[in-house]
């Protein structure tokens, strides 16, 4: 869940700032099970949700769209890019982890040219947080570094595909 804090608040940055009107909180988790019994799309609800209520500012909820579809980036891009079609939107903001940015920018643009779209996609920098909450910290450490080295795997595997 860790990491996912520093997308939402990536996220309401944005969306306070006036660089998107809306956010599509977007994930079911690979395994279906997801984080603690819940999607990658509702933990990050409940984020954002803890970071209004912080902050004195009522949750808005028509600004938040929930995608729980979503199993994969490439998924997640195809996904969220229909949303912004139903939408009408012409500008999309990535808001992901640092180790992922790259893979996610370079996979959304593949996805909208795959779906036929005119949209300009580009990456909000969401701070790096790691994960947090085992007992020996060394394993928080462990599954950080984890990430790094499995996108550098993801991008190859993505390439081979065709994905990007």
């Amino acid at each position: 869940m860790e990491p996912l804090k520093g997308r939402v608040a990536a996220a309401a940055a944005a969306l306070q700032h006036g660089v998107a009107p809306r956010v599509v909180l977007s994930g079911a988790h690979p395994r279906r099970g997801g984080i603690r019994g819940v999607s990658e799309a509702n933990a990050m609800e409940r984020h954002a949700r803890a970071l209004a209520k912080a902050a004195g500012v009522p949750f808005e909820q028509d600004r938040w769209i929930k995608e729980e579809a979503s199993t994969s980036t490439r998924e997640n891009a195809l996904c969220s890019l229909r949303i912004a079609q139903r939408h009408g939107w012409r500008r999309v903001a990535v808001a992901t982890s640092p180790f992922h940015q790259r893979r996610s920018l370079w996979v959304f643009l593949r996805a909208a040219r795959d779906l036929g779209l005119d949209v300009r996609v580009h990456v909000v920098t969401a701070p790096f947080v790691g994960h947090a909450g085992h007992p020996l910290r060394v394993f928080d450490a462990a599954v950080d570094a984890w990430d790094w080295v499995r996108e550098v795997a993801a991008i190859a595997w993505y390439y081979y595909k065709g994905f990007l």
